[in-house]
């Protein structure tokens, strides 16, 4: 008799004989459900990383070790194995658990001999017993708040218990059904629809119970009420079948249809090696062959010679041409073959639409690469803290590698750089092998910049990095393009290959090699397909697939094709003969975006399980989608991918308004629910989309603006920028937060006239205490342009309302106010005037005891001494400046200190220091995202290599310099010429 009751379905609750048991702390308790579900040994140190992410491992360790002793006094010693290095539950009879016993009737059933989803009559008690277990969802209520990695467990386990009870219920009622008692079947039907109201197999489940009990109008009431939601929270009619059984049931013929539908309960006789009759399970029709590729000779020999001749340095190799020319299947094909001899491959892809998505192909190539690797330490020999880099775009790599460092500050020195060079380390890791790795980056056009930025930093580095880095782009004249083109040419080891359409027996031979030797289609359809593609290698395959298949005829070859229609005209052929089912789903699928996972697409489809799968092999085995490699750090999570982004668009393309807007905020409300887990933190900007486009922009707007907070916060200036442009645009409620964080990222950029609109605004919205901040911005763009007088007024006006700041804050902020005021005073000439409020700034900098304040405070000084020619003050108050400003998460007091620091080595002649502080400068600066500072720096590290003799270093920097300064002097409307004066500041 077991002695301890543990129960997890509901209120999760321990009993010893029959009397509640209370256990000290809620991770004890969350450490005794983990063991028990588990049911293996864990190691400590695996269970501290689960339970304590945030602490070290020392400080995790002894955390573990007070809640495992506050878990040995509330229970038995002989019932928990406590280990040095495991922990584990210890077999016996002494611990029942209402899940595991559920586990077990479940098991039971599996002893019958039948598949799983079919029921005989010897399932019925266990089946029975499993639904009387389960009394409510897996720990209903309960939740670890500083344990993400924990509460994913548990919702996982929760939902994955929560499916299996459906199966239950499904079971006993097609048994209850089968026997005849009506009314036990339709307590369990009930049961089963309240679990998902939009399972119509439920619905038709009690439509046919009501039906057969003599409850006809109850059963017609049921069909009008699955009719009410589908349309209210789907906007779709029911299926075909549930339509048809609401027709037989009201025409009364119920009893004839019956003998048609497939059941579900079988005898024990019909179970193989139990009788006579042999069980046969059905099988997806198998997917089409892949076509040939034909007239490709040229571009795979080179790739081939270019592979082979990688030895030390890396190459970068670009396949460029028209949509449908066949980049994508040339690219796959040769990684594919790279990968049989040998070679380690990633591979990823940008899709349309998914632009403002920051590092997405990144992030896929380092899962891929994880999941490749299957537990292998990979990240030897990689310095803890470019894996800690790696963890900000991965957050389960802190899982799979637990005593990982805590990343270091986004915005402190060399921040962007240590976060390039962590990715890019780990990628080389990954595809680390006897042969050069291939990363493959596919549709690179519709990549986001702040991966492009990334992919620039790769490419411009493969030097001693033997990698084959192959990517694919449409030929366009856009300004994505332009960059890409300006990566590759700023590259040093290329390869660039345009593909042409296919010559027309070249294009004939593809079509005999689609045939294999088999007359398939008569010599006059071969022709007109070869005329009607146009040599495009992806119109020809995707015409031949459909007439293989019988989707076209062959006598089209008689008659016009629209050229312009003709991928079109084929697509829809394929889409209209879906069934009804895989057609919704594949419509869902098409709304979530690029790539889509099986639990998500089913709770927004509102198809079954069941009905999911047979839809999505449907899809498969009609080529429309295709599935993805398993994530090592998810198994449990399938995913699949539209084949061609043409498909996807052309079925969003033909559904209704009112049905788009519905599945938009399904999947947007989906998405919510998940958005705690580690893997989907960063679908802020996909939940603020799916929002936008279901006409929900206040709830849009939020999320858009959590999307560019985060953007920022890994330095996807661009991507933030959009988002809070979105943001405010949709009516964010807090519009002066929105405003004041475009104004920044206005000023980073070098739009000083939009900066300054973007704050006038905000101080418009924006209460008395945000007021001189938003004062002291706007000065600083003037600035910045040498506007002094207007600076000085700005300055002056911040100081206004000082009364409206925390008491605390008040000192430093005039401190830092008065330093750049006595800035602007400066560039003025009005030197007297600059020294007062130098010194008054200093004053107060020192008594509030700042750390930001005393840095800028310094800085100033440094500069005033330096133009006062005061070498040693100017050393000092600069190697003081930057001490300060080391001490703070701010680039700015950094980058500042270390360009005036510069200048003043310069000037003492020491060119080789002052040269490597201005780079430290400049990758500081590049990180940030300030182009006019770094503008000014470049301008700087040119005079400086100049003075110093390297004259081609020097205009090669100048060259730069000059871009960025034009590009910022087009934001305004008259020539500026301060802009390009810059030096100091």
């Amino acid at each position: 008799m077991p002695t301890y009751y543990f129960f997890l379905f509901g209120t999760p609750r321990l009993e010893y004989l029959g009397q509640p048991v209370a256990i000290d702390t809620r991770k004890a308790f969350a450490l005794l459900a983990y063991l028990l579900i588990e049911n293996q040994p864990q190691s400590r140190d695996s269970l501290a990383a689960l339970f304590w992410p945030e602490s070290d491992q020392s400080a995790a360790r002894s955390a573990l070790r007070r809640t495992l002793s506050a878990l040995r006094g509330a229970l038995n010693d002989d019932l928990v194995d406590f280990g040095r290095e495991v922990i584990a539950l210890r077999p016996g009879e002494d611990l029942w658990c209402d899940v595991s016993a559920f586990q077990a009737s479940l098991l039971e059933c599996r002893t019958h001999g039948h598949p799983a989803r079919q029921v005989c009559p010897n399932c019925l008690a266990s089946l029975q017993q499993a639904a009387d277990l389960y009394a409510a969802d897996f720990m209903t209520g309960f939740s670890l708040r500083d344990s993400a990695a924990f509460d994913d467990w548990q919702f996982f386990e929760a939902d994955r218990l929560r499916r299996e009870l459906a199966n239950v219920l499904e079971r006993l009622v097609n048994l209850h059904k089968e026997q005849h008692d009506f009314q036990t079947g339709l307590s369990y039907a009930r049961r089963w629809l309240s679990l998902d109201n939009l399972n119509e197999a439920a619905h038709r489940a009690l439509i046919t119970l009501y039906a057969q009990s003599n409850q006809r109008n109850a059963a017609l009431r049921q069909y009008r009420e699955c009719v009410r939601i589908l349309e209210e929270e789907l906007g779709v009619p029911p299926l075909a079948e549930t339509t048809h059984l609401y027709e037989t049931v009201k025409e009364n013929r119920l009893e004839d249809s019956t003998t048609h539908e497939p059941v579900s309960v079988i005898n024990p006789q019909d179970i193989p090696g139990t009788g006579s009759s042999t069980w046969i399970e059905d099988q997806p029709a198998p997917l089409m062959d892949s076509a040939p590729l034909v007239g490709r000779a040229p571009e795979w020999e080179q790739l081939t010679r270019i592979y082979d001749g990688i030895r030390q340095n890396g190459v970068f190799a670009a396949l460029t041409g028209e949509p449908g020319i066949g980049k994508t299947r040339l690219a796959e094909e040769f990684s594919t073959h790279l990968q049989k001899r040998g070679a380690i491959t990633l591979s990823a892809r940008g899709y349309a639409g998914e632009s403002n998505l920051a590092y997405t192909p990144l992030i896929d190539l380092l899962r891929q690469g994880i999941s490749q690797s299957q537990g292998k330490p990979w990240w030897h020999g990689l310095h803890p803290h470019w894996l800690s880099e790696v963890a900000l775009l991965v957050p389960e790599l802190s899982t799979i590698i637990p005593d990982l460092p805590p990343a270091q500050p986004t915005a402190g020195p060399g921040a962007q750089t240590r976060f390039y060079q962590g990715v890019c380390q780990a990628l080389m890791a990954l595809v680390s092998g006897p042969s050069p790795g291939v990363i493959f980056i596919d549709n690179l056009e519709w990549a986001d910049e702040s991966t492009l930025d990334l992919l620039a930093y790769l490419a411009r580095r493969l030097r001693a990095r033997p990698i084959f880095l192959l990517v694919t782009w449409q030929r366009e004249n856009t300004s994505i393009t332009g960059k890409l083109e300006q990566i590759f040419n700023d590259s040093e080891f290329t390869l660039r290959l345009e593909l042409s359409p296919l010559e027309p027996d070249q294009a004939l031979a593809l079509i005999e090699q689609f045939e294999r030797n088999v007359q398939l289609f008569p010599p006059a359809f071969k022709d007109q397909l070869v005329k009607v593609s146009q040599g495009f290698p992806h119109f020809l395959v995707e015409y031949l697939q459909a007439a293989r298949v019988g989707e076209i005829s062959s006598e089209l070859a008689t008659s016009h094709w629209p050229i312009p229609a003709g991928l079109r005209g084929m697509l829809q052929t394929r889409l209209a003969n879906l069934s009804g089912s895989a057609s919704q789903i594949l419509q869902a699928a098409a709304v979530i975006g690029r790539t889509f996972e099986s639990d998500l697409l089913q709770t927004v489809s509102g198809r079954t399980e069941e009905e999911i799968i047979q839809g999505i092999e449907e899809l498969l085995s009609r080529n429309l989608v295709r599935e993805l490699p398993i994530q090592a750090a998810y198994p449990s999570v399938t995913r699949y991918d539209f084949k061609q982004e043409q498909v996807r668009a052309l079925v969003l393309a033909e559904i209704s308004l009112i049905r788009l807007r519905l599945l938009h905020r399904r999947i947007a409300e989906s998405l919510v629910e998940r958005i705690h887990l580690p893997s989907k933190r960063s679908q802020n900007g996909q939940i603020a989309f799916h929002f936008q486009q279901a006409g929900l922009p206040e709830q849009a707007a939020i999320y858009y603006f959590q999307a560019g907070q985060m953007a920022r916060a890994i330095r996807a200036n661009a991507d933030a920028l959009a988002h809070f442009q979105a943001a405010l645009a949709l009516g964010y409620p807090q519009k002066s937060e929105v405003l004041i964080e475009l104004g920044d990222l206005y000023t980073l950029q070098g739009d000083y006239p939009q900066a300054i609109q973007q704050y006038e605004a905000a101080a418009a919205f924006s209460p008395s205490a945000r007021l001189p901040a938003i004062e002291q911005k706007i000065g600083r763009v003037y600035l910045r342009r040498g506007f002094w007088e207007q600076a000085a007024c700005h300055f002056e006006a911040a100081l206004y309302d000082l009364e409206a700041l925390p008491p605390e804050r008040q000192k430093a902020f005039e401190a830092e106010v008065r330093a750049d005021w006595s800035l602007a005073c400066h560039r003025e000439r009005k030197t007297e005037e600059a020294q007062n409020l130098a010194q008054a700034a200093l004053g107060l900098a020192e008594s509030s005891g700042a750390p930001l304040a005393l840095a800028q405070v310094h800085n100033l000084l440094g500069v005033l001494a330096r133009a006062g020619q005061c070498p040693d003050a100017t050393l000092e108050h600069l190697t003081n400046s930057l001490s300060f400003a080391r001490q703070l998460d701010n680039p700015s007091a950094q980058i500042a200190a270390l360009n005036n620091l510069a200048l003043a080595q310069s000037d003492n002649g020491d060119y080789v220091q002052a040269i490597a502080t201005l780079q430290g400068a400049l990758d500081e600066c590049i990180g940030v995202g300030d182009r006019h500072l770094e503008a000014a720096l470049r301008n700087n590290l040119a005079d400086t290599l100049r003075a110093s003799g390297q004259t081609e270093s020097a205009i090669a920097q100048l060259k730069q310099a000059v871009a960025i300064f034009a590009e910022i002097g087009q934001n305004v409307e008259a020539w500026e010429p301060e802009i390009w004066k810059l030096v100091e500041w």
